[in-house]
């Protein structure tokens, strides 16, 4: 894992969808579900350290937290600590929004 946030790129997640992060500090049973990795699209990224990226996470139906910085963690990954963002919800879970620019 890379030694920052600033360093995490694309790839550090691509093969980690489906992955399941816990919420660090809370109950065993509170985790996100990486359902998507979206890199943005840029003209001109010549100048940038790297391209700009969002995630797409989902919670279990009833798991319902606030717009906030949490720290995420796996058995291989983590921990990270994040500024996630709600961005809708179905009978599924709750869809937050994670982005790194």
């Amino acid at each position: 894992m890379p030694a920052s946030l600033g360093q995490l790129t694309v790839a550090d997640f691509e093969s980690r969808v489906g992955m399941r992060f816990r919420l660090s500090g809370s109950n065993p049973e509170e985790t996100l579900e990486l359902l998507k990795v979206v890199a943005t699209r840029i003209q001109d990224p010549v100048n940038l350290p790297r391209i700009p990226f969002h995630l797409l996470v989902r919670t279990d139906p009833g798991l319902i937290r606030p717009q906030g910085i949490y720290c995420l963690d796996s058995d291989d990954f983590g921990p990270l600590e994040l500024f996630i963002v709600p961005a809708r919800s179905d009978a599924s879970g709750r869809y937050y929004c994670i982005s790194f620019n």
